[in-house]
C-alpha cells in the first residue's frame, strides 16, 4: 500500500512538472482586446518624497523636503469597438486626492473629494472641478494613442475655478501652469500613452524581454527607456517585470513660470512588478519604484547667475482596481 501511495505522488509529479513545462514553452500574445460596454475601476496612487537643496546667502544652504500623496480613481468605459480592434475609451474622474506637505515653509495643502470638510489651500476648489469630468481617448490594440477629445470641456472647468479664485497676475499664471501640466490636452495625451504603450510587438513566453521608449515634453520632460520582461504566467495572469532607464529631454527648451525659466536635468531609474490579464491585456494592478536625482537650474531676472539646486525624488507609484 505504501509502494501504492508513493507511486501515485511520483505520478501526480510528474504530471504537474511535466504541464508546467509545456505552459512555459506557450506563447501568449499581449494586447487590448476589450469588448464595447465594458468598465474598468482603477486607482492610481503617487508617493513622492522630494528633497531640495536651496543655496542662500552667504554660502548658507537650506534643506527642503516636500512630501506629495497623489490619487485618482478613474473610471474606463468601452464606447465602441471599431473594425480594426481600435478602442474609443471614456476616462472619468470618479474621485481625487492630493496632499503636500512642506514642513520646512509650514506649506500644506490637502483635498479630498470623498470628504472636502478637510481641503486646505488655494487649489483645492480647482481640484474638486476636475470630478465627474470625462475625455475620450481613441487607442490601437498595441496601446497607441490615436486621438483625444473632450479636454476643452474640462479645461473650461477647471477655468471658471481659477477665474474665481485668481486675478491675472504671477499667481494666476502659476497655477494655470501647474494644472495643464497634469490636465492639458498634450499633457493627458502623453499621460494616457505612456500607460498603455507597454505591448509588445510579437507574442512572447516567459524569459522574453521587449522594449519600448517613451518622451514626456510636459512639466518635468523626460525619456523614458523601459524594458519588460515577463516573469511568470498563472491562472491567466501575465507577471511582467518592468525596469526603465530615465533622463532629462534636452531637446525641450526650459519650462517658464511667471517671470522664471526651469530647466531640469535629472536621471534615474523605475522598478516594479505589473499583473496584466491575458485574455484583455488590461494591467489589472503594478506596483513600481522611482528614484531620480540630478538638478534644477533656474534662471530668474533678478538674479545675474542662474540658480542651481540639487534635487532627489525617490516615490512609489501603485495601480489597484477599486
Amino acid at each position: 500500500m505504501k509502494v501504492k501511495r508513493i507511486l501515485a505522488m511520483f505520478i501526480v509529479m510528474a504530471f504537474s512538472v511535466a504541464v508546467s513545462f509545456v505552459y512555459a514553452d506557450e506563447k501568449v500574445d499581449l494586447k487590448l482586446r476589450l469588448e464595447k460596454g465594458q468598465s474598468y475601476k482603477m486607482r492610481t496612487l503617487n508617493e513622492m518624497k522630494i528633497k531640495q537643496t536651496i543655496p542662500g546667502q552667504q554660502g548658507q544652504q537650506q534643506t527642503m523636503t516636500i512630501i506629495e500623496k497623489s490619487g485618482a480613481k478613474n473610471i474606463y468605459t468601452v464606447e465602441d469597438v471599431q473594425a480594426d480592434s481600435t478602442l474609443v475609451i471614456k476616462v472619468t474622474y470618479d474621485a481625487i486626492s492630493f496632499k503636500q506637505e512642506n514642513p520646512t515653509v509650514g506649506w500644506n495643502v490637502e483635498y479630498d473629494s470623498t470628504d472636502t470638510s478637510t481641503a486646505v489651500g488655494p487649489m483645492t476648489p480647482v481640484l474638486g472641478a476636475i470630478v465627474g469630468q470625462s475625455f475620450t481617448i481613441t487607442i490601437t490594440p498595441d496601446g497607441h494613442v490615436k486621438e483625444v477629445q473632450g479636454i476643452d470641456a474640462l479645461w473650461r472647468r477647471m477655468e471658471e475655478k481659477i477665474d474665481e479664485l485668481s486675478e491675472e497676475g504671477p499667481e494666476r499664471v502659476a497655477m494655470e501652469t501647474q494644472m495643464k501640466m497634469q490636465y492639458g490636452e498634450e499633457a493627458l495625451k502623453t499621460n494616457t500613452e505612456n500607460s498603455f504603450n507597454m505591448y509588445p510587438d510579437n507574442p512572447i513566453g516567459i524569459g522574453d524581454t521587449w522594449q519600448r521608449k517613451t518622451e514626456i515634453n510636459q512639466g518635468f520632460p523626460m525619456i523614458v527607456d523601459s524594458i519588460y520582461t515577463l516573469k511568470e504566467r498563472k491562472d491567466g495572469i501575465a507577471v511582467i517585470d518592468v525596469f526603465a532607464m530615465i533622463q532629462t529631454n534636452k531637446e525641450v527648451g526650459p519650462m517658464e513660470m511667471s517671470n522664471m525659466k526651469i530647466q531640469y536635468n535629472m536621471s534615474g531609474s523605475v522598478t516594479g512588478i505589473m499583473e496584466m490579464q491575458e485574455s484583455t491585456g488590461w494591467v489589472i494592478r503594478s506596483n513600481q519604484n522611482l528614484r531620480l536625482t540630478g538638478s534644477v537650474i533656474v534662471n530668474h531676472p533678478e538674479r545675474p547667475q542662474p540658480m542651481s539646486i540639487p534635487m532627489s525624488i525617490t516615490g512609489i507609484i501603485t495601480q489597484e482596481p477599486y
